[in-house]
């Protein structure tokens, strides 16, 4: 079915890209009925399996469509995960751009002497509720290590009020994920009410990405793109200078907010360990140029301080590994395109290396307690 239904695709995209750039009344009326059969093939045939298979790369509007990627991804690894242990790297966009998936792979094999295969799961401004969704899916499949990054911003600061902002209702993830909803309603927010319907559940994430789709048909599927920051543009003074200031932003709201989001981290972590998934924490890295502004205030230093002893004091309690990795590699500030993001590709290598160290050390020692 999967097959006969993206050969139908292909030659609906074909009839409507024709139709729509020749027009007629009747070019036009094929128009819309491509669109609705389009719309019909949706509802009644599109499923998760589907995107997480032969529709995989389809629906990615660009190599840069993260929440695109993550869907299929995720959904990919709830169906495919291997027997062997495996790694998944979770995050926002500083920690997407810092490592290397393969050359940690590579890495993480000669170390350990067996199968290891790493996943990326990284997005520009992903959010741990977020992050839940995904591992959520993913967790009855999959046997290893999640590396989840640790940040003051979007994680340990994050307001719970901007939940209805940003992510209500899953419109960046098309994924059912109870226990999403379960910490949209410990957090004040009623969750989206589902109909049942893959399509018109996600139907926010589908139609913004329909023209891709009926590009990609034509042109095939899109691969996702892991690493960009070189081929991004230094930021202008101002945009600088707005970046400084959201790296010292989050102490306004960090008391406020920690205890709640320290207790989004606690279920996660127990949920993962139900079915014998060990996490660690990993801090995001910043530009060593933007640290010697910043903490330069003593006000900052102070705050920044007592967030670093709650988080190691959180992980100690947790039984979890807190990495703070950045000291080690040496980072200059030419390493970094902006604020918090690498472009070297030196740098990156650097990085990589001393994280495999670390998953190393806990995955053997892992391998050795498992019966």
């Amino acid at each position: 079915m999967e097959k006969g239904f993206l050969n139908r695709w292909r030659e609906l995209g074909h009839d409507f890209l024709d139709g729509a750039t020749k027009p007629s009344l009747p070019a036009l009326l094929g128009t819309l009925g491509v669109a609705s059969t389009l719309f019909l093939l949706f509802v009644t045939l599109l499923t998760p399996d589907i995107m997480a298979t032969k529709g995989y790369g389809y629906f990615f509007d660009s190599p840069i469509d993260d929440y695109a990627y993550l869907t299929s991804e995720t959904l990919r690894i709830s169906k495919t995960a291997p027997p062997h242990p495996s790694i998944i790297l979770m995050g926002a966009s500083n920690i997407q751009e810092a490592v290397y998936a393969k050359y940690l792979e590579k890495q993480l094999q000669e170390k350990l002497k067996q199968p290891i295969t790493v996943y990326k799961l990284t997005a520009g401004g992903l959010f741990l509720r977020e992050q839940i969704c995904l591992l959520d899916k993913i967790r009855n499949r999959f046997q290893g290590i999640v590396v989840l990054q640790v940040t003051p911003t979007r994680r340990l600061a994050f307001d719970r009020g901007h939940l209805i902002e940003n992510i209500t209702g899953h419109s960046r993830l098309a994924m059912y994920c109870p226990k999403f909803d379960e910490e949209m309603r410990l957090a004040g927010v009623e969750p989206v009410k589902w109909k049942g319907n893959y399509f018109l559940d996600h139907y926010k994430f589908f139609m913004a990405r329909l023209p891709a789709l009926l590009k990609n048909i034509v042109t095939g599927p899109v691969q996702w793109s892991p690493q960009n920051a070189e081929d991004w543009r230094p930021p202008t003074k101002k945009q600088w200078e707005r970046s400084l200031k959201t790296l010292v932003q989050w102490q306004e709201t960090y008391h406020e907010n920690r205890d709640a989001n320290f207790g989004v981290y606690k279920r996660l972590v127990q949920l993962l360990r139900e079915n014998g998934i060990e996490i660690a924490f990993l801090e995001g890295i910043r530009n060593p140029a933007a640290e010697s502004i910043i903490f330069a205030k003593s006000s900052v230093v102070k705050i920044y301080n007592e967030y670093q002893s709650d988080v190691t004091k959180f992980a100690q309690n947790m039984k979890v590994p807190y990495w703070n990795l950045a000291k080690f590699a040496n980072f200059k500030p030419e390493d970094f395109i902006d604020h918090i993001h690498l472009k070297r590709r030196e740098a990156r290598h650097r990085y990589t290396e001393i994280l495999a160290i670390r998953i190393a050390d806990m995955l053997s020692k892992q391998l050795k307690e498992s019966p």
